[in-house]
């Protein structure tokens, strides 16, 4: 059982922007049986919102290049500087979207070195630190 005090100071670290995503979570938790297909096997790649720079896109770009029977696709904000570059390279899909909330929930694979890999870090660590649902990330 979790005691009030922890889940209290795990409630001050959410802001307001992510409470604004809960519900695209929630709607893209209703959506995803309709997804599971197209999800299931994917590896859901990223680092922060607005880079593609690190090892995670060097990790995709490798992937794209020399194993494209493996489908993978990268998150990342349309804003981002880096997005054509990576979008040149394969599927993206924008980084907070209720697409990327399911394919993070469907995908067989979660690959971020950033705590930024996941829709909404705060949400998603404490969602998974309370088992609120099965997670395949690795």
């Amino acid at each position: 059982m979790i005691g009030f005090k922890y889940l209290f100071n795990k409630i001050q670290d959410v802001k307001l922007r992510d409470y604004l995503s809960f519900f695209p979570m929630v709607i893209a938790w209703i959506a995803k049986p309709l997804y599971r297909k197209k999800f299931q096997t994917v590896w859901l790649v990223c680092e922060e919102p607005k880079e593609a720079r690190d090892n995670g896109y060097h990790f995709f770009k490798y992937m794209c290049l020399h194993q494209p029977q493996q489908k993978c696709i990268y998150a990342i904000k349309k804003k981002s500087v880096d997005y054509k570059r990576v979008a040149e390279l394969g599927e993206v899909v924008e980084y907070g979207s209720m697409l990327h909330w399911i394919a993070y929930f469907l995908c067989e694979y979660n690959i971020s070195s950033q705590k930024g890999g996941k829709p909404n870090a705060p949400i998603c660590s404490f969602m998974e630190l309370n088992n609120y649902f099965h997670m395949r990330n690795h």
